[in-house]
């Protein structure tokens, strides 16, 4: 595995509400520059990052309440399809499992099929917080 195979692994993150537009743009500057698999931002930062992010790198966004996973499921299928509509190629969600002993309960199999619909054809990744 050389370096190449490593980048192309990776997401490019920044994960700031409070960047400026200043910021978002020297940040998509260094990830053209090293065209990582993917950039990953929150959801208001997506339309200034899709303008200047080169084409052939993958936008991700978080949502759903990023990075406490307890919102409902009808919170998070609105934050992912708004995301998937504005534009991103894959969307990050956090599901925090309440119960390890009962984990995924049927809250939890909501959020996922939620989810799931919400984000049509784009990548869903979902992170588990334990």
């Amino acid at each position: 595995m050389d370096t190449r195979d490593i980048i192309d692994c990776l997401d490019f993150t920044l994960l700031d509400h409070d960047a400026s537009e200043d910021e978002l743009v020297s940040f998509c500057s260094q990830a053209n520059s090293v065209n990582p698999a993917a950039v990953c931002v929150f959801s208001e930062h997506l339309e200034i990052v899709r303008k200047h992010l080169d084409e052939g790198i993958a936008l991700a966004v978080v949502a759903g309440g990023f990075p406490v996973g307890s919102s409902s499921p009808e919170e998070i299928e609105i934050a992912v399809r708004t995301a998937v509509e504005s534009g991103a190629d894959e969307v990050d969600v956090v599901l925090e499992p309440r119960d390890s002993e009962d984990f995924p309960d049927e809250n939890d199999l909501k959020k996922l099929i939620a989810m799931r619909e919400a984000a049509g054809k784009a990548v869903l990744k979902v992170i588990i917080e334990a």
